[in-house]
């Protein structure tokens, strides 16, 4: 099995993986995360292309698809939601108008407002990705049982509510230093 290299967002700071099957002495929980995202939003991004969509793009016609029995959703509602700031969501949204994926209508209850709402192009692009969307997660899931599929579900549930907690606060010292948490001082 070959593992695909870390992005350059993680050159440095996770080590290499040369095989993800070998034991490790010390995992390091969150640079095995890191990489498996990496490796499934590749493999996503690989289906998505020739639906003109990535990752990003789909979760915003996802978002935008299920809000529409109130209205369709504002772009700051988006911008929480795919945790991007309201800048970036405003460039992503402009270009996806451009592409005829989306239009903003007016709010009924506020003129000021305006609401997402998905084209028929918009609607088309999302259906047509979800054949190949639906054939990624299905094989990315025979990987493991579903007993270790329920369990990892659980586990990685944990986590977002922990991280998503009011009370998680960043750690100061490492609780135990490794060779990969810690440089050498100068």
């Amino acid at each position: 099995m070959n593992a695909i290299p870390p992005s350059g967002s993680l050159d440095g700071l996770c080590a290499p993986i040369a095989d993800s099957r070998a034991p490790k002495e010390s995992p390091d929980v969150v640079c095995d995360l890191l990489h498996a995202a990496q490796q499934i939003r590749k493999l996503l991004n690989e289906r998505l292309e020739p639906h003109n969509l990535n990752d990003v793009r789909l979760a915003v016609l996802k978002m935008v698809r299920d809000t529409e029995n109130r209205g369709g959703c504002s772009q700051a509602e988006l911008a929480a939601e795919i945790a991007q700031s309201e800048s970036s969501v405003s460039t992503l949204i402009d270009r996806m108008r451009g592409d005829r994926l989306l239009y903003r209508l007016r709010a009924p209850s506020d003129r000021r407002r305006r609401r997402l709402v998905l084209t028929e192009d918009g609607r088309a692009a999302l259906e047509s990705a979800r054949r190949d969307y639906q054939i990624l997660i299905d094989s990315i899931r025979r990987v493991l049982e579903e007993e270790k599929q329920l369990a990892l579900a659980a586990l990685l549930t944990e986590l977002s509510t922990a991280i998503g907690d009011t009370t998680f606060l960043p750690i100061t010292e490492p609780a135990s230093a490794s060779p990969r948490d810690v440089s050498p001082a100068a």
